[in-house]
């Protein structure tokens, strides 16, 4: 069955480099990739950010979320709905500041074949502690079941039905939004990441992108 698979960049209106960037990975590898502006919050704008609690935070944590991780936040919701306003089937949300691999569109194509195994699969890991096998795609690549906090949303691609539950699980702003989907005991996604573990260099990569 065809899978209708949309490419979503959040990036900040401003950041004219970085859209620069990720334009000519885009246009040289060919991925029908839009930008969304992400959002962005001013200093001192915070407590009257719907859904966050700032004093709350502070009690759990001894300190609150920052303009930047609020921003963050709030933009991967609004590419969520984005994503579920439209007809495609599963999305591939991309953050500005990743090199793609070359076989980029390849690699989503495969995962993407094999959605039936999963809700959530990043693309770009942090950490991997705790990472075990879980499915093997029709192109031979390896899924894993991280179990513990793997962070970064880089990249990533999600199906329909995992947006309509992190919308839902996402309402009440605690954590930044990368730990927030770490918490698939409480969402109940299966989350997975890719085959490919890191190598560190010049630069740190895992699966398809380099930071």
């Amino acid at each position: 069955m065809l899978c209708k698979t949309a490419y979503i960049c959040i990036s900040l209106p401003g950041a004219l480099e970085r859209r620069a960037f990720m334009k000519e990975q885009f246009s040289r590898l060919k991925i029908p990739a839009r930008f969304f502006d992400a959002i962005g919050i001013r200093p001192g704008s915070v407590d009257r950010i719907p859904g966050y609690d700032s004093a709350k935070r502070l009690h759990r944590f001894g300190y609150g979320l920052t303009p930047g991780e609020i921003g963050c936040y709030l933009s991967h919701r609004a590419v969520w709905r984005r994503f579920l306003d439209s007809d495609s089937d599963v999305c591939c949300v991309l953050e500005d500041d990743g090199v793609l691999h070359g076989d980029f569109s390849e690699r989503v194509a495969d995962i993407v074949m094999a959605r039936a195994h999963w809700d959530f699969v990043r693309l770009y890991s942090l950490y991997r502690r705790g990472a075990r096998p879980y499915c093997v795609t029709a192109g031979s690549r390896q899924l894993n079941w991280v179990a513990c906090s793997a962070m970064s949303t880089l990249g990533y691609l999600l199906t329909r039905s995992a947006a309509e539950k992190l919308l839902i699980h996402t309402q009440d702003m605690m954590f930044t939004i990368d730990e927030v989907i770490d918490r698939h005991w409480e969402h109940g996604l299966r989350l997975l990441g890719d085959d490919l573990s890191c190598r560190i260099g010049p630069a740190i990569e895992l699966g398809y992108l380099v930071r």
